[in-house]
């Protein structure tokens, strides 16, 4: 995601999530905490956060039902971040001119 949020939150140029149904997020270890905001979509955004290191874990879009965006640096291990691929990139007139678009992956602008 190369929303403005995300680069804000993240003190990066972009997050990389994993989409995943709300059913199948679960939490291993840990208490989480929320902050919710508006987002350019009219749609509220609540991150999900440790309250021991207060790392992001995922992100809830009251404008998608069933689902949530896990970061993948929160994800134990990495056999997800090597076993995935993009498949989509959002807000992507935000993305800086020296990255090129991910190959394969459809470009979207705004979703949440």
């Amino acid at each position: 995601c190369w929303c403005v949020d995300c680069k804000k939150f993240s003190g990066s140029t972009n997050t990389n999530n994993i989409l995943v149904p709300l059913q199948g997020m679960r939490v291993v270890k840990g208490n989480l905490k929320t902050f919710t905001l508006d987002v350019d979509t009219g749609n509220q955004m609540t991150s999900f956060f440790c309250d021991n290191c207060g790392s992001t874990l995922y992100r809830k879009s009251s404008g998608v039902s069933d689902g949530v965006a896990v970061m993948i640096g929160g994800v134990d291990g990495d056999e997800v971040l090597h076993a995935s691929k993009p498949q989509v990139e959002i807000y992507t007139s935000n993305r800086p001119k020296w990255v090129a678009p991910i190959e394969g992956a459809d470009q979207e602008e705004g979703i949440w």
